[in-house]
C-alpha cells in the first residue's frame, strides 16, 4: 500500500494490456495514470482514478490501457497539462 503520495513507474517486460492493468485496492487516495508503450508514446491516460472501497462494489475495478503498454506511470493527482495519446515521453 502506498501511504504517502509518491509517483511511481511500473515496467512490464514487454508491451501488454494485461501486464499493465492496475487496480486500486489498498490505495488511500486518487491518482492519475499514464500508460506508455515501448516506443515511449502515450497510449492512454486516466485522471483522478478513485481508490477501491471495500464497502462500495462500484469501486471494485481494474484499469487497463486502450492499447498495450510497457510502462504504467502513477502520479498523485496533479495537473497533467496537455498530455495526449500519441505524445512522446522520456524518463530523464
Amino acid at each position: 500500500m502506498l501511504s504517502k503520495r509518491k509517483d511511481i513507474v511500473l515496467a512490464a517486460k514487454k508491451d501488454s494490456k494485461l501486464d499493465s492493468t492496475i487496480h486500486m485496492m489498498n490505495m488511500l487516495y486518487e491518482i492519475d495514470v499514464i500508460w506508455v508503450n515501448s516506443e515511449m508514446k502515450v497510449v492512454d491516460y486516466r485522471k483522478k482514478v478513485k481508490p477501491f472501497n471495500m464497502f462500495k462494489p462500484s469501486t471494485w475495478k481494474t484499469y487497463a490501457p486502450a492499447e498495450a503498454a510497457k510502462y504504467v506511470i502513477e502520479l498523485g493527482t496533479t495537473p497533467l497539462g496537455n498530455i495526449n495519446v500519441g505524445d512522446d515521453i522520456s524518463f530523464d
